[in-house]
This record gives C-alpha cells, structure tokens and sequence, in this order.
C-alpha cells in the first residue's frame, strides 16, 4: 500500500484556502497451492501434514491458483472561504481496479457545496422586547 498526500494551506486579503492532492495505490497477491494423495495403509487418513500425504502412493496436486489485484485511487479537494460569509467546498476523486474491464476500470466522483452566510442586519436586537415578555 502506497499513500501519496499533499496539502496546502493559505490566507490572502479576506480569502483563507486549502487544497489537497493525494494518490493511493494497493496491490494484493494471493496463491495457494494444495497436494492430496491415497491408497494408504490400513484406510489411514491424513491430515494436513506433509508428511503424512507422502505416506500414500499416489500423489496428486490439488488446488493450485494465483489471483492478484490492484486498486489506484487520484483525489483532491479545494476549500475557499471568503470572510467566513462564503465557503465553497468542492472535490474529485477517481477510483479504480484491475478487475474491471480495462475501458472501465475507473469510476469519477466528484462533489461541491457552496455555504453564503447572511447579514444579521439586527433582527435580534429590534426583537428583544417579544423574547422578554
């Protein structure tokens, strides 16, 4: 497993930003491999030890496979806030395996959200007298 992340984060003027790249890449490997044998002696019957499979006369593989996958993922994200009355938030990430057909094998997934805070223009303080009574 490979994680890959930047970040970076600034103020200019009213403006506070951050953006952050990242990469993730995971492979797996899995093998297996099996032998079986019979005709012992006496009806015996082995367990899974080595050396009791070549107690039998006949020897066989058994299961034998190798399956091996890779996941790839890119990412990223930007945060915009301007004087904490406007935020904007917005993000892409690309996922991706090896078991997908090679013309599928990554899906996009991107998000935004905008937030805009509005003026106060003194509501509370012109209605204080019906919070009071």
């Amino acid at each position: 497993m490979i994680d890959n992340i930047f970040s970076y984060n600034n103020e200019w003027n009213k403006l506070i930003y951050s953006v952050m790249l990242g990469h993730s890449f995971e492979k797996y490997t899995y093998e297996q491999f099996g032998a079986k044998s019979d005709n012992y002696a006496n009806g015996a019957f082995p367990s899974s030890n080595f050396d009791l499979i070549n107690a039998g006369p006949n020897i066989y593989a058994g299961n034998i496979s190798y399956t091996s996958y890779a996941l790839e993922s890119y990412f990223g994200r930007i945060a915009l806030n301007w004087d904490n009355k406007y935020i904007l938030n917005a993000s892409l990430r690309s996922d991706g395996s090896s078991r997908f057909a090679k013309n599928k094998r990554y899906g996009y997934f991107p998000s935004a959200s905008l937030r805009g805070v509005p003026p106060m223009r003194n509501f509370f303080k012109t209605n204080t007298s019906m919070m009071q009574s």
